[in-house]
């Protein structure tokens, strides 16, 4: 997500539970017949309590595929990352989160930990920052 003012930055969010420590956009589990820019936009305010603007332009969309011992799936979901603009304000950690912070998106993988993926992601999204319009405050 990237807020109008820090333009070339993103917000990430820390969870609970399997990702402890690790830092990651935020998301989550799209709901039946929900469109997936209404659950970015849900999600994201649920954990961050920042309302955004999503467009409809995918960033990046990957497979998580998980196996037990035995080889076989336990678990397959698909990971879509949206471009979205959110208002210049200070994000404070709501629902599964931990903590939230903005972070520049040169600092990400430096500064914190970050779950897999999210370098890839900012890769692609920089390459994408050429070609937006950004939104007038």
């Amino acid at each position: 997500m990237l807020p109008c003012s820090l333009a070339a930055a993103s917000i990430l969010t820390r969870y609970t539970g399997h990702t402890l420590g690790q830092w990651s956009f935020p998301g989550g589990r799209l709901e039946l017949g929900e469109t997936l820019a209404d659950c970015a936009r849900r999600e994201v305010l649920e954990e961050t309590q920042v309302d955004i603007d999503v467009r409809d332009q995918v960033v990046t969309a990957i497979d998580v595929i998980t196996r037990n011992a035995h080889g076989a799936i336990d678990y397959h979901y698909v990971v879509v990352d949206l471009l979205a603009f959110g208002a210049n304000v200070e994000p404070s950690a709501g629902d599964d989160a931990l903590a939230v912070q903005w972070i520049r998106m040169k600092d990400v993988t430096t500064a914190v930990p970050c779950h897999d993926g999210i370098q890839d992601a900012l890769h692609k999204l920089e390459a994408q920052l050429e070609t937006v319009v950004w939104p007038v405050e």
